[in-house]
């Protein structure tokens, strides 16, 4: 156990630990997961419009 910053030791008791549960939004993260999904598919075949015309095989020879 480590000695705290104000310099002795002390014996934990167990009114001292917190047993509390923390609610986590699952709802809203599994929508802004889906959001961001959705953003990176948009992107992705946005890129891949603007790319394909310029990967002809003729263009990608260097002589």
């Amino acid at each position: 156990m480590a000695i705290p910053s104000g310099g002795s030791r002390r014996q934990l008791d167990a009114m001292d630990v917190v047993d509390t549960a923390v609610p986590v939004p699952l709802d809203d993260l599994a929508l802004h997961g889906l959001g961001v999904m959705v953003l990176v598919a948009a992107a992705t075949g946005l890129g891949l419009l603007f790319l394909r015309p310029g990967t002809s095989v003729e263009e990608l020879r260097t002589g």
